[in-house]
C-alpha cells in the first residue's frame, strides 16, 4: 500500500531553507498592511510541525494586533479588518484585528495543515485538512463546507478563485507534485507534470510548483505563486508565462485581480509592484 505522506511535514520540509535563511518571512499583505512571521522553537516533548509569531505592519508602522495574543501555524489578513488563524493545534480561526472593529471570533474547522487561501473579498477560503490531508473549501457567506478532493493524498498549497467556483492545488498523487484544478462540480485536471512519473534513481525533471508556506494566487486567468525563490505566473490551463525571480510572498494589488501583484525581494521591508502579462485581448 502506498505510504500517504504528511502535507504539513512535507510543506515545513519545503519552506524550512528559507525560513532559517531569513529568520521571518511575509505571510501576507495587502499594499498597506503586511503580516510578518517569525518561526519560534516547539515546546518541549511536543511534536508541531510549525509554530509562528506573527505580527501586523501597517504603511511602515508596527501596530498592536490580536494576532501577538499567540502563536500560530498560519495566519491571513481579510478584508474588514479582519484576520484568520491557524492554532498550532490545527483550529482554524476568523476574527478582527485588535485595532479594527470588535468583531467576536468564529471557529471554522479543525485538523487544518498548512496555509489557508481566501478569495479578495474574503468570502471564500480553501484549506487542507484530515488524515490525507485532502482540500475542502469553506465558504463564510453561508457557512457550507464541501470537499473538493477524494484519494489525492498528499494535497497542499491549495488557492481559491474571486467568485469560489475554481480550486487550484498541489498533489502528489501521481507520484510526483503536480499543479491541480477543480472547476465548480468537475473532477480535478492535472495541469504541469502530465505523465511525468518518479523511477528509482533518477530524478525527473519538474515544473515549478508552489512550495513556500504563503498560497498561490488564483485569478481568472492566471495562476501566481511563489517556488524556490522566485514567483511563477502561469495561464489558467498552465502554460508557463513569466518568472519574477529573486521575490516571495506575492499578493494582489488594489483588487487588480489578474493585473497586478506585489511582491518581497530579499532585504526589502516594502514591496515592489509589478504588472502581469496580458492574456489574449484583455486589456
Amino acid at each position: 500500500m502506498r505510504r500517504r505522506l504528511d502535507a504539513a511535514a512535507l510543506a515545513l520540509a519545503l519552506i524550512a531553507p528559507a525560513v532559517g535563511a531569513a529568520q521571518s518571512l511575509v505571510l501576507d499583505a495587502d499594499g498597506a498592511r503586511t503580516l510578518v512571521a517569525t518561526p519560534r522553537p516547539a515546546p518541549p516533548g511536543t511534536d508541531l510541525p510549525l509554530r509562528l509569531s506573527v505580527e501586523l505592519r501597517r504603511a511602515r508602522m508596527r501596530v498592536p494586533s490580536a494576532l501577538d495574543a499567540e502563536m500560530w501555524r498560519f495566519a491571513r489578513l481579510l478584508p474588514g479588518e479582519r484576520f484568520l488563524g491557524v492554532t498550532p493545534s490545527g483550529e482554524l480561526w476568523l476574527s478582527g484585528l485588535a485595532d479594527g472593529p470588535d468583531t467576536p471570533a468564529v471557529f471554522v474547522d479543525e485538523g487544518v495543515t498548512g496555509a489557508v487561501s481566501s478569495s479578495p473579498d474574503g468570502r471564500h477560503l480553501v484549506y487542507c485538512r484530515g488524515d490525507g490531508p485532502d482540500a475542502e473549501v469553506f465558504r463564510a457567506d453561508d457557512g457550507r463546507v464541501r470537499p473538493v478532493t477524494t484519494h489525492m493524498a498528499p494535497v497542499w498549497s491549495p488557492a481559491i478563485s474571486p467568485d469560489g467556483r475554481s480550486v487550484v492545488f498541489v498533489s502528489a498523487a501521481s507520484g510526483v507534485p503536480a499543479l491541480y484544478r477543480v472547476d465548480a462540480d468537475g473532477s480535478p485536471r492535472q495541469l504541469t507534470n502530465v505523465g511525468v512519473r518518479a523511477r528509482p534513481g533518477v530524478v525527473p525533471a519538474l515544473a515549478p510548483y508552489p512550495d513556500a508556506l504563503t498560497p498561490p494566487l488564483l485569478g481568472r486567468e492566471v495562476i501566481v505563486f511563489e517556488s524556490r525563490g522566485a514567483v511563477h505566473v502561469l495561464a489558467a490551463d498552465g502554460r508557463p508565462l513569466r518568472v519574477f525571480s529573486q521575490a516571495a510572498s506575492p499578493f494582489w494589488v488594489d483588487g487588480g485581480v489578474d493585473r497586478r501583484i506585489g511582491v518581497f525581494r530579499p532585504g526589502r521591508a516594502e514591496p515592489e509592484m509589478l504588472d502581469l502579462p496580458r492574456i489574449g485581448g484583455r486589456r
